[in-house]
């Protein structure tokens, strides 16, 4: 029997006034396009047919189109034929997950800020604590090591993201791991790219003067929340003084001195209404052609700050808006990894990079898979000064059972969204399997990256705004922003604080 397969989304997308139907499995990831005549063969599956008869229907004359076509919609994961259907599997855990990838460094060269951002990730105690740096043995190790692994499995274009804290709260310490980064990859043949995520209240003369050599390969991540009333409310120094037009000063010197810089906005209940705005300052105004974007999600440990979430209603209009805007100006989006269309479907392998490609190093030289779990010292992954691979390493065949199996406990209710359903040794609900179960060790950090598959709070929240997001993407997105084959991203994955 022939039948649709289950958990598809449809939508509708006018390429040049002419209707292109599009189809995301969300239990196998992938987006389609489909072809005037598998749009008609899909839609007439949406009832359970016997494929003989199903084929005869359509008459002899298109028996052999008809068998084709049904053939392409199997391949593609949109119908299923029940009598080629086997026993289900788990999905594969792609080739080489077992080993980092080496793609992106995040280094806090110091935890130490010069703000009071309530909505801050980074626990007070740490971003206040003005001896928290990195010393330059930790820079160079990290360096070293990440270039060695990026080059064990052939990368040839490293990113390293300097962040905090406030990076330039130390410039010398800064500048330094610039400067012996690029050095070392020009050794090794390689190419870097520079990230720094900054409030560009620092961002004076001399600094600017000192970026200079970097500018071609360096990329400036300005923290930006709205006018100056929003901003300052928002983004406040220590103390309490305003910070705007310091942030204003830092962008125009660093874009004059022809780096490049692209604002990135934390958007809350405070500055939601204000975004169109803001898009036509930093354009008009600023000259500048891109916006990054993030919603602000609160930390618990923030208490009540006066502002809050936004619902996934509030959200959805903000990515109409800015995606209106955006074309109306001319300007590009970037933004948070959480608008990837591949977020809310179920084993896409391009969720999160957070301890597969990317790893965090903090001030003490701690390793962590994900910024956002800085401070946490349960998802600490060890010390880079005892070897990046060898941390990892361990990480994988010791640590990784037995967190997988606290957070799979409760009765494997984190299974049915898990990435890796079924790599732990679970039975789809059981929860993981026993400590020591080989397969464990393949798992990679995706898991727990993401947190096992459980859901939070905050995801919980999210699932409207996720799927709504999706269908906006299939009936709004050109083929040039959504990459069909890579079921990418809309934005690139920049993601300042």
């Amino acid at each position: 029997m022939l039948k649709q397969s289950q958990n598809l989304m449809e939508g509708v997308y006018k390429e040049d006034g002419v209707p292109v139907l599009r189809v995301i499995n969300m239990e196998k990831g992938g987006l389609v396009e489909l072809t005037e005549e598998q749009g008609i063969i899909f839609e007439m599956l949406k009832e359970e047919r016997d494929r003989m008869e199903f084929i005869g229907l359509l008459g002899e004359e298109y028996e052999e189109q008809a068998e084709r076509v049904v053939d392409e919609l199997i391949r593609l994961g949109l119908v299923v034929d029940d009598e080629q259907m086997t026993e289900k599997k788990h999905p594969e855990i792609p080739e080489g997950i077992g080993t980092f990838k080496a793609r992106a460094l995040y280094l806090f060269t110091s935890d130490a800020c010069n703000m009071d951002c309530a909505h801050c990730y980074v626990p007070e105690h740490i971003r206040h604590d003005n001896k928290r740096t990195m010393s330059p043995e930790v820079i160079k190790k990290t360096i070293d090591e990440f270039i060695e692994q990026a080059q064990a499995v052939g990368i040839k274009e490293i990113e390293l993201r300097l962040l905090g804290g406030e990076p330039f709260f130390d410039r010398k310490l800064l500048l330094d791991a610039l400067k012996y980064a690029d050095e070392k990859t020009k050794e090794k043949g390689m190419d870097v790219k520079f990230v720094i995520n900054t409030n560009a209240t620092l961002c004076n003369e001399k600094t600017v003067e000192a970026l200079k050599p970097f500018a071609e390969k360096l990329f400036m991540i300005v923290s930006l929340d709205g006018d100056e009333d929003a901003h300052n409310a928002q983004r406040p120094l220590r103390g309490g003084k305003p910070t705007y037009k310091l942030v204003i000063e830092g962008m125009k010197r660093l874009k004059e001195a022809g780096i490049y810089v692209c604002p990135h906005t934390v958007i809350s209940s405070r500055n939601n209404d204000q975004i169109a705005e803001l898009m036509e300052y930093i354009k008009n105004e600023l000259g500048i052609n891109q916006l990054s974007y993030s919603f602000m999600h609160v930390p618990d440990f923030a208490g009540d700050i006066g502002i809050r979430d936004l619902t996934s209603a509030e959200k959805m209009d903000i990515v109409r808006l800015t995606h209106e805007k955006a074309k109306e100006l001319d300007m590009e989006l970037t933004g948070h990894w959480k608008f990837s269309i591949a977020q809310s479907v179920t084993n896409s392998p391009s969720l999160c990079e957070g301890g597969i490609s990317t790893i965090c190093v903090t001030s003490n030289g701690d390793m962590f898979a994900c910024q956002r779990h800085v401070g946490d010292s349960n998802k600490r992954l060890g010390n880079i000064m005892d070897g990046l691979v060898e941390n990892l390493t361990l990480f994988r065949n010791q640590r990784l059972r037995q967190w997988l199996s606290q957070m799979c406990s409760s009765g494997g209710k984190g299974c049915v969204s898990c990435l890796v359903t079924g790599e732990c040794g679970s039975k789809e609900g059981q929860g993981a399997g026993e400590e020591g179960d080989a397969s464990v060790a393949t798992i990679e950090l995706q898991a727990y990256a993401n947190q096992g598959g459980k859901k939070g709070a905050e995801e919980q929240v999210d699932d409207n705004f996720h799927a709504e997001l999706l269908r906006y993407y299939l009936e709004n997105c050109p083929t040039n922003v959504i990459r069909t084959t890579e079921f990418d991203t809309i934005v690139n994955g920049m993601q300042p604080r």
